[in-house]
């Protein structure tokens, strides 16, 4: 689980093992970091919305 969330970054250090991606051409750098911060919103969200059955 997420301990810390920090999006709003002027650098940040991955592994060089670390999965990365181009950002997509038609994306403003704008866009492409807002993405994470988004993500964490929305899986916040997922709870509130489709919370799991309690078993009996």
């Amino acid at each position: 689980m997420v301990e810390r969330f920090d999006a709003f970054a002027e650098s940040v250090r991955v592994s060089e093992t670390a999965p990365m991606v181009n950002k997509p051409a038609s994306m403003s750098f704008e866009q492409t970091a807002a993405l994470p911060q988004a993500f964490h919103i929305a899986l916040q969200a997922i709870p509130e919305y489709f919370p799991l059955p309690v078993p009996a």
